[in-house]
């Protein structure tokens, strides 16, 4: 590692945030533009400030551990919540690692925002916690409501929009090999149109559609599932009032005591 007295035009050129601290006092002792920018600081003001004054406080006993691992000789990654001067948050992923320079032991810290990584992660977390409980709450539901002695189809869609928003839906019947929409919600071109028939091919589209009672969910012709694409062609050429302006579908049997009813489809649009 190049002494602090020697050309520091490496650590302008990163666009990461570069910091030297001294491994014994945990005092920064260099740094280059883009940490200075990252936290909001002047330059003057990060020299000789502790390392951890830039951690969110519930994180700062990770810098003991930041330096056991450095005096090992390893590198240290973690990605925890920095802080800027203004009192503001965001995700930093810290990669360092300890080094020798003119008979002191210092810490080489590359610091990257990635904190619209980290929200993209986070949403793509929900989403499909919120697809999980969803397909739940949706098996659940089929298997109560297709059981029940008053099996009313319209009353079935009223309460299912209850538990989960859609922008149309229909249910089905199922009769050897054909789909019948006794029900739909939505636009009232979609409610007029009632009954909708959907004629399945053979039984193997009906055992692929069916999928061991599991909810099916279809996005476009272009799935790469085949299965899913040849549902989509069906409902596109039969029904496709039901498709019209929807982005997201997803089907969903209608089970009692293993054996198929019917199902339940559910469009809506994406946000």
């Amino acid at each position: 590692m190049l002494a602090f007295s020697d050309d520091l035009r490496l650590f302008e050129a990163n666009s990461d945030g570069l910091l030297i601290t001294d491994a014994e006092s945990g005092l920064i002792l260099e740094l280059n533009s883009a940490a200075a920018t990252m936290f909001g600081y002047a330059r003057a003001e990060l020299m000789g400030l502790h390392h951890t004054a830039l951690m969110h406080p519930e994180g700062r006993s990770l810098f003991s551990e930041y330096l056991q691992v450095a005096h090992t000789g390893a590198v240290f990654e973690i990605c925890e919540r920095h802080l800027r001067r203004d009192g503001s948050l965001f995700y930093g992923e810290l990669r360092g690692r300890a080094f020798d320079s003119q008979g002191r032991r210092c810490l080489l810290s590359t610091i990257r925002d990635v904190s619209q990584r980290v929200a993209g992660e986070r949403r793509l977390q929900q989403q499909v916690e919120a697809r999980i409980r969803e397909q739940a709450t949706l098996l659940d539901l089929s298997q109560t409501l297709a059981s029940s002695l008053d099996f009313r189809p319209d009353v079935i869609l009223d309460q299912l929009r209850v538990l989960i928003e859609y922008t149309q839906a229909a249910l089905f019947s199922l009769e050897k090999l054909t789909l019948t929409a006794l029900a739909a919600r939505g636009s009232a071109r979609l409610e007029e149109s009632m009954p909708l028939h959907i004629s399945l091919p053979g039984p193997q589209m009906l055992a692929r559609l069916l999928k061991r009672h599991l909810a099916t969910h279809l996005h476009d012709e272009e799935t790469t599932d085949s299965a899913e694409a040849s549902f989509w062609s069906l409902l596109k050429a039969q029904a496709g009032i039901l498709l019209e302006e929807m982005q997201v579908w997803l089907w969903v049997p209608l089970t009692v005591r293993g054996r198929v009813m019917g199902g339940v489809l559910i469009a809506r649009r994406q946000t």
